[in-house]
């Protein structure tokens, strides 16, 4: 089962904390040989630009993003979605026409493109999901569901 993980996933390993996202609970979801793990290219730009705020604030060091990149860069078990597909961005566009995050439009697109299940910890992307978009997203892949890491780690 393909399952895309939204990029607040991966701030762990370059030692950002994230409230409900324990680092144990993804190196789990990563040795799990039942799923094949996807995330978006953006993910580097992501945790390129949260690092760089906390390193410029005292609050991380450089090697701490360096050595996160380059663990997820390296590690074959995550498949990296490249966000330059006319698929992705026709959907992207579709999506931002009711949500501002263009960032959030393309990983979303990027995941209903490649995956069954997208995990996010998103409420306003779950919401816009709920209220505007099931319809467009069930056309374009009809088995797709949201899901938390909660729900995937009782399996």
């Amino acid at each position: 089962m393909k399952v895309f993980l939204d990029s607040s996933f991966f701030f762990p390993f370059i030692r950002v904390d994230v409230k409900n996202i324990s680092k144990k609970d993804i190196g789990n979801l990563l040795r799990n040989t039942n799923y094949d793990i996807l995330c978006s290219e953006l993910v580097y730009f992501e945790l390129s630009a949260k690092g760089s705020k906390y390193i410029v604030q005292g609050i991380l060091e450089m090697e701490d993003l360096l050595d996160g990149i380059s663990f997820i860069h390296n590690f074959n078990k995550i498949a990296k979605i490249p966000i330059y597909h006319p698929e992705i961005l026709i959907l992207a566009q579709e999506f931002r026409k009711t949500h501002q995050d263009y960032i959030d439009c393309i990983i979303l697109a990027s995941a209903v493109k490649s995956s069954e299940i997208f995990i996010t910890m998103d409420y306003n992307l779950k919401e816009n999901i709920e209220e505007h978009w099931k319809d467009v997203i069930s056309k374009e892949n009809p088995i797709f569901v949201v899901k938390t890491l909660s729900d995937i780690s009782k399996k």
